[in-house]
């Protein structure tokens, strides 16, 4: 997969997201990561579609690789926040709060 189709593929799961079809979004998201692990808007694309989807152990998983691609973007951190409020996980709410609060404390 080339680099322009790379770029017109999150277009497309950007797209999909904002028209709730989560399911066609976390398509596209496994196919550009299956060609490219390390893309951060995939993961993070990924973990939308799957809080979206209530497969909310494998939209942590996508967050936490992002954040390890790039640790201070605070799009994944964000994700994280999102679903610890979904599921109610007071104790790691907390701590992705802390963590995106750093991150725009250092801007």
């Amino acid at each position: 997969m080339s680099s322009s189709q790379i770029k017109s593929n999150l277009k497309a799961a950007r797209e999909c997201i904002a028209q709730k079809d989560y399911k066609k979004a976390l398509e596209i998201t496994k196919k550009i990561l299956s060609f490219e692990p390390g893309n951060y808007n995939a993961q993070v694309f990924a973990g939308v579609s799957l809080l979206n989807l209530g497969v909310y152990d494998e939209s942590e998983k996508a967050y936490q690789e992002a954040i390890q691609l790039n640790p201070a973007n605070a799009l994944a951190w964000q994700g994280l926040v999102n679903l610890f409020e979904k599921t109610g996980d007071l104790q790691k709410l907390k701590d992705a709060s802390f963590s995106l609060a750093d991150i725009y404390l250092q801007r």
